[in-house]
């Protein structure tokens, strides 16, 4: 097992069991989950979080519940890509709860960074509400952190749930704003349109089902819903935004290009609320805008991270 701890803060979700799975399957120090609302409502992000450690047959790894909605009180769900219920419509057993603490997310993220300042690299593939809720509880939390490591944003101006911003972003605008602009620990962003630009071949999609790892069984049937919907779409290769951001937490040679610069993101706005913006994309590149400097993959070696997600099937 890598001696490096990692949390993962999340919403259950397809992609989000998936890079869970991952992270675990090679290995890494996974020393415990925290829940956002996001894909679905933060009930169910629990309740999924804690069967999905237990199919991985680790459900020792500690599940703490946070923050239901946003910032402004707002939530946005993903149940047409996700499902309802955010596992493909499938429902967590109701004794899979042995897990699930008692202690607040963000309590928790907290009380783990002073235990271990430096060491933890945080996974965060959900809305940033946690985090963000962390730094205005404890300045000092980013500090404390190894690393942050953030699926989330867009770089083409592009969105899903908004013409202009991508999912998680748009969930909590605010809380996003305040991670990119007040993090004092080194950021990376791995952006919607690098995710979709690194998909996996379908044939490997495939043999999930056919795999003698019952965890890949799981993953093939929780991800049918999704997989369809991408399909119908012509989506030429099979897409899971989290589980490249695990990669990437997992092994940084997953990058092969990155720009790096402040990072804003938009808070108003009827198509944009939750745009990133890069504010050093600019064609004079004159002006210095305010924040600090965050690292934005916008390449990743997809060989690689096919390399890892094979490791699946040894779980």
């Amino acid at each position: 097992m890598s001696d490096n701890p990692i949390v993962i803060d999340c919403d259950v979700g397809v992609d989000d069991a998936v890079a869970i799975a991952l992270c675990l399957a090679q290995n890494q120090n996974l020393i415990g989950i925290t829940c956002v609302h996001g894909n679905t409502s933060l009930e169910n992000v629990t309740k999924n979080t804690a069967w999905v450690t237990s199919v991985c047959k680790r459900p020792e790894i500690p599940v703490f519940g946070g923050a239901e909605k946003s910032f402004i009180g707002d939530n946005l769900f993903a149940h047409e890509f996700h499902g309802e219920g955010g596992l493909g419509g499938m429902s967590a057993p109701s004794d899979k709860k042995d897990s699930i603490c008692d202690e607040h997310a963000v309590s928790a993220l907290l009380r783990m960074t002073k235990e271990r300042p430096g060491e933890i690299t945080l996974l965060a593939i959900g809305p940033l509400t946690n985090v963000g809720l962390a730094i205005r509880m404890d300045p000092g939390f980013s500090k404390r952190l190894k690393e942050l490591i953030i699926m989330g944003g867009n770089t083409t101006g592009k969105g899903a749930v908004r013409p202009g911003a991508e999912f998680n972003f748009s969930c909590d605008p605010e809380a996003a704003h305040v991670v990119v602009q007040e993090m004092e620990c080194p950021v990376t962003i791995v952006p919607f349109e690098t995710c979709y630009d690194t998909g996996l071949p379908w044939e490997w999609y495939d043999s999930l089902a056919q795999s003698s790892s019952s965890v890949c069984r799981f993953l093939s049937e929780i991800t049918s819903h999704s997989t369809v919907r991408q399909q119908n779409k012509g989506k030429p290769t099979f897409v899971m935004c989290d589980a490249l951001a695990a990669a990437i937490a997992i092994d940084k040679k997953v990058i092969t290009e990155v720009r790096r610069g402040p990072i804003h993101v938009e808070r108003s706005g009827m198509y944009t609320r939750g745009q990133m913006m890069e504010m050093s994309a600019l064609w004079d590149g004159d002006k210095a805008y305010s924040g600090p400097p965050v690292d934005v993959v916008i390449k990743a070696d997809g060989e690689r991270f096919y390399s890892l997600m094979n490791g699946l099937k040894n779980l």
